[in-house]
């Protein structure tokens, strides 16, 4: 739902690359073994949800360690792959995520590896409605916005 409300804004703010240099992203999943070592030695910072968003959607591709990753990377059209930095948290739902858009997944760990995934199953993944996947929720919705969306086919 966040594209809902931020894509605009998020394309109208892209980073700006001096000499057109392409960007590319790396996220790891926060549970990572490896995030500690690699936030202390490549001086990596935790951003801001606002400033993560910015920076993914400037980004001409994506290597993500972290669904949420690629989920804002699929739904803001950046290419990306699901990244295997030595710790992958609970695959099972990378594998919902990838029946969901309609693809194969394969976890990779190079730029490379995931540019080739990208350009042979990823770039065929489609976001479809959520309305199934929301009225299939166990639990009673609280939200009434989440519920009218639930109900509306469109979305």
């Amino acid at each position: 739902m966040l594209p809902l409300i931020r894509k605009k804004q998020l394309r109208e703010k892209r980073i700006e690359v001096p000499g057109g240099m392409n960007i590319h992203v790396c996220v790891p999943d926060s549970s990572s073994r490896c995030i500690i070592w690699q936030r202390i030695s490549y001086g990596i910072s935790t951003y801001i949800l606002w400033n993560a968003l910015q920076i993914i959607t400037g980004a001409s591709f994506v290597l993500s360690g972290s669904l949420h990753g690629a989920i804002i990377s699929q739904v803001y059209g950046i290419p990306w792959a699901a990244y295997n930095d030595g710790y992958v948290d609970v695959s099972a739902k990378w594998f919902d995520w990838a029946a969901y858009l309609g693809v194969d997944i394969q976890f990779v760990k190079t730029l490379k590896e995931g540019k080739t995934w990208w350009e042979k199953h990823g770039k065929h993944g489609r976001i479809r409605s959520l309305s199934p996947l929301l009225r299939s929720f166990p639990y009673k919705i609280l939200n009434p916005y989440v519920e009218r969306l639930a109900q509306d086919s469109s979305f």
